[in-house]
């Protein structure tokens, strides 16, 4: 049964808009930020590392080592570790709130991979979620660093992309199935999340507010990026629900003919030869536009990105 109370846009099909789902915000985006500043060393949370979603786009990134849906507060935790624990909580009562919905709209309906077979997204056999990360960036000066597509320069805080690319998806084990993003604060400028409709041809973009959260597949062709912004740090909290894959036909007929690690070599050269490749990427261009990167495949769109409310 549906949720009535949700707010939620349909972008274009499997591509969902959760708006003001993840309540408490500013409480929580206080606790990452405590957390970054590196305060206290006793905590919950990992390091904060570098992490750069772009060529120019610093950033920073942050794991929460907890896999289950669900955190634990014990007694025995200190002050800190309780509050990064509700704030995580919090977190994952609104990542299972939303995942629950968008499968009654769109499980085993739209265009999703044959490898999954088991639509049961409480079965934890085959259903899994993946660590949250807590991520950080903020743009340079445009002086510095300008985006003109139209004299070829590209400069996107992060390019239109799928998180899980073909070359991921023959070896058996988990895969990357379904993105959820879920944002934290808008006080810099630009900066919106852009989905690009393959059937369509048409590019959509929106600035998120805090609490709100996407949710949409893992794989092509749905392509998403980050428009240009200035200011930042633009704080946002991902994590993916992955399915484990028992491996594709291809994969179980070299297994006749190789050892494991023989095609685990074999399935692993192939895969970074399509990193390489960049198949993960697509270029967006708009008329007078100049790709700077020929090799990576380009989509031609009329009309610049529709704006969503």
């Amino acid at each position: 049964m549906q949720n009535p109370d949700l707010n939620k846009v349909t972008v274009f099909p499997q591509v969902v808009i959760y708006k003001n789902l993840l309540k408490d915000v500013d409480s929580i985006l206080n606790v990452f930020k405590k957390s970054e500043s590196g305060i206290d060393d006793e905590e919950f949370f990992a390091d904060w590392l570098d992490w750069s979603p772009g060529k120019d786009t610093p950033g920073s990134i942050m794991t929460v080592p907890a896999r289950n849906r669900s955190v634990t507060i014990y007694e025995t935790d200190s002050d800190l570790i309780k509050e990064q624990k509700k704030a995580v909580s919090k977190i994952y009562d609104a990542f299972n709130t939303s995942l629950d919905d968008y499968f009654k709209d769109w499980a085993n309906k739209g265009m999703w991979p044959d490898l999954i077979s088991n639509w049961d997204t409480n079965d934890t056999k085959s259903w899994r979620n993946c660590e949250i990360n807590v991520l950080t960036y903020s743009s340079l000066p445009n002086e510095s660093s300008p985006h003109d597509p139209k004299s070829g320069k590209f400069n996107l805080p992060m390019n239109y992309h799928v998180d899980n690319m073909k070359a991921n998806l023959d070896n058996p084990g988990d895969k990357l199935s379904v993105t959820v993003t879920m944002y934290l604060n808008d006080d810099y400028e630009g900066g919106e999340i852009s989905f690009y409709d393959a059937v369509a041809n048409k590019v959509y973009k929106y600035k998120p507010k805090p609490g709100d959260i996407t949710v949409f597949p893992s794989f092509e062709p749905f392509y998403h990026g980050v428009l240009p912004m200035t200011g930042g740090p633009r704080y946002l909290v991902r994590s993916f629900l992955m399915y484990d894959y028992e491996g594709s036909e291809d994969w179980h007929k070299d297994m006749l003919t190789h050892s494991l690690d023989e095609c685990q070599e074999l399935y692993k050269k192939k895969r970074a030869d399509a990193f390489a490749r960049r198949d993960f990427m697509i270029r967006v261009l708009y008329n007078g536009d100049i790709n700077d990167m020929p090799q990576v495949k380009s989509v031609l769109v009329e009309e610049e990105p529709i704006l969503i409310d």
